[in-house]
């Protein structure tokens, strides 16, 4: 016989416990999923985030902007087109061109309203005393025979253009025309000794 001894002997690791036994080999896969999830939809988030702060930065708004928000190559080309003259600055400014490329527009500068269309001066019309109606997609301003008609999409201001109009048309109201002045009276001719 033999002098080998039968194999019951126990071994130094403990038997696993329950349902985590299975888990435990994958344990670490597990973790390393985990950690590259998070790692996946952080970087998404960010470039997402970076991408819609450039799109709002360089994608040109048809929205009601101050003169203080216009981005100065709007202004030069403004001036280029002789819409604007020296270093004016508008109050507010609307872009109504279809590809919000500055051809086309409303804007206010002084104490009147500018309208251009296709890169030409249009109209131009002294706010005071104006006739102005509207509603979220279009402002119209009426002086005299001549009306400006400034086109918006709705929700980009056209309402709060209208306001702050009806605000200096209240405030600066039409100029009263002075009266002609009344000729002399006819005198008649005076009578002279040839009649006689």
């Amino acid at each position: 016989m033999s002098d080998e001894k039968p194999n019951n002997a126990p071994t130094a690791e403990p038997k696993p416990l329950g349902c985590l036994a299975s888990f435990g080999s994958m344990g670490l896969a597990i973790y390393a999923i985990l950690v590259l999830g998070l790692l996946v939809s952080s970087l998404t988030c960010g470039v997402m985030t970076m991408v819609n702060t450039w799109r709002s930065a360089h994608v040109p708004s048809s929205e009601l902007q101050s003169g203080m928000q216009i981005t100065p190559w709007r202004l030069t080309e403004l001036r280029k087109w002789a819409v604007l003259t020296g270093n004016t600055t508008p109050a507010l400014y609307h872009d109504h061109s279809e590809q919000t490329d500055g051809s086309s527009g409303c804007m206010v500068l002084a104490d009147e309203l500018i309208l251009w269309n296709n890169k030409k001066l249009d109209a131009k019309l002294k706010i005071g005393g104006a006739q102005l109606t509207g509603n979220e997609t279009e402002v119209r301003m009426r002086q005299g025979m001549e009306e400006i008609v400034c086109p918006f999409w709705p929700g980009d201001g056209a309402e709060r253009l209208l306001s702050m109009l009806k605000v200096d048309a209240s405030l600066n109201p039409a100029p009263t025309p002075e009266p002609a002045p009344t000729p002399p009276a006819a005198t008649p001719p005076e009578a002279t000794d040839d009649a006689q």
